[in-house]
């Protein structure tokens, strides 16, 4: 990202000429605080080495250099980093630890404030300029790969059984084992990830996730740069109706998203106007934090379907309101489940949400697609079958993937799945 400094005597940090200079060859100073505007001079790319190791680069493709590692002056000649252009960053103080790990950049305070690597405190106020430009999200948003529960996938995990992958906890683990959370999903040849911004992932079987706006940053642009696609949850759990601004404030990056999980029933209800309302708001807090990502809905349909009332009015309602389709949650045992049958049965809900007016699901009960459905254009993706299950008991991986596999050969028009499958 572009930022300027701003030092303790109110001026910016400027690197002189743009970059270039080695004071060791002629002794000039590389880089001062006496600049009252901002210029190209004073301005500096931070980019990120590691979770919490930065460069600065000038405006001319010079890396800030702490002579030494730290304990000396400044230059600004290099043109790759190395241990001596690479600083810690401590936020929100705006230190800018060096190599030695004793000192920081810091102003020399005189007639002449010039920025060397001599004292152990100060820092700067640090301005961002301009956010990094994402990178694009992966093609193919609506041709769904993933499982948000991999059963006995890395032993030695932390947290929940010590060896399950649980994505939507992907915030609450250091750089290490995010990596291998990244490359075992994509190991599988699993794109969509599902991914909560705050709250108890799944009840105190994993930490707390703050509604931390550069935390969850940060996991986004991981998971794109990996070539994964978040989906991610707008809510917390336990205050399910209010956004969470670590979400409000990553919009830019997700790509798509649900309000709430478990959306379950009171659209339309008159005897649930207060939950119908709160439903509602939730789906409109949602679109309107992220205009540009495709907003689904997490429920059971045919047990809590999206309204009691009408399920074809609820559906009505939502599309109306900009949302693209269900997140479908179905049976979360699936030991003893015919999965011909579960495929069939959602089947004619991805259907019915396709407005494909007339159709009969081949083999299923004979009844054809409602007239009511017309206009209807949402997609269905099978979300979470057997997860339940094979988060807390002997259904394994190879299980899950099984019973997706039959299930997606009669469940013709469901744009994929996000609970296993091969």
């Amino acid at each position: 990202m572009k930022i300027a400094l701003r030092a303790a005597n109110g001026c910016y940090i400027t690197a002189e000429d743009g970059g270039g200079i080695d004071g060791r060859v002629d002794g000039r100073v590389a880089l001062r605080a006496n600049r009252v505007e901002l210029g190209p001079w004073e301005t500096f790319d931070l980019e990120k080495v590691d979770v919490s190791h930065v460069t600065l680069k000038t405006c001319e493709g010079f890396y800030v250099t702490a002579e030494g590692g730290g304990g000396s002056f400044t230059r600004t000649n290099e043109t790759s980093a190395g241990p001596w252009e690479t600083f810690t960053m401590t936020s929100p103080m705006g230190l800018l630890g060096t190599w030695d790990q004793v000192h920081v950049l810091t102003v020399d305070v005189g007639p002449d404030p010039v920025v060397v690597a001599t004292q152990t405190w100060q820092g700067f106020s640090i301005e961002v300029l301009e956010q990094p430009v994402p990178p694009p999200a992966p093609a193919d948003l609506r041709l769904w790969r993933g499982s948000f529960c991999i059963p006995d996938a890395l032993h030695g995990i932390p947290y929940g059984d010590g060896k399950r992958i649980w994505t939507p906890a992907y915030g609450c683990y250091d750089e290490v084992w995010r990596s291998k959370m990244r490359e075992a999903y994509r190991a599988r040849g699993y794109t969509h990830f599902v991914y909560n911004c705050a709250g108890l992932p799944y009840a105190n079987d994993y930490p707390e996730l703050a509604d931390d706006g550069d935390r969850v940053r940060r996991d986004l642009i991981e998971l794109r740069e990996a070539g994964l696609i978040p989906v991610v949850c707008a809510t917390d759990d336990r205050n399910p109706w209010v956004l969470c601004e670590s979400f409000v404030v990553n919009t830019d990056l997700i790509p798509i998203c649900f309000p709430v999980w478990e959306m379950n029933g009171p659209l339309g209800n008159p005897d649930k106007a207060i939950e119908e309302q709160n439903c509602k708001d939730a789906i409109l807090r949602t679109r309107d934090a992220a205009p540009a990502a495709d907003c689904y809905l997490h429920f059971t349909p045919g047990h809590g379907s999206i309204s009691y009332a009408s399920e074809i009015g609820g559906w009505q309602w939502c599309q109306d309101h900009g949302t693209v389709g269900l997140l479908g949650q179905g049976g979360n045992k699936i030991s003893n489940v015919d999965p011909i049958y579960e495929g069939k049965g959602f089947e004619t809900t991805a259907c019915r949400l396709a407005g494909m007016v007339g159709y009969v699901v081949p083999d299923w009960d004979g009844g054809a697609v409602p007239p009511a459905w017309e206009g209807m254009n949402q997609l269905s993706v099978k979300f979470e079958w057997g997860i339940y299950e094979s988060y807390h008991s002997h259904v394994t991986e190879a299980d899950l993937n099984a019973f997706t596999d039959q299930f997606m050969t009669v469940a013709l028009h469901v744009c994929g799945f996000c609970d296993g499958g091969s």
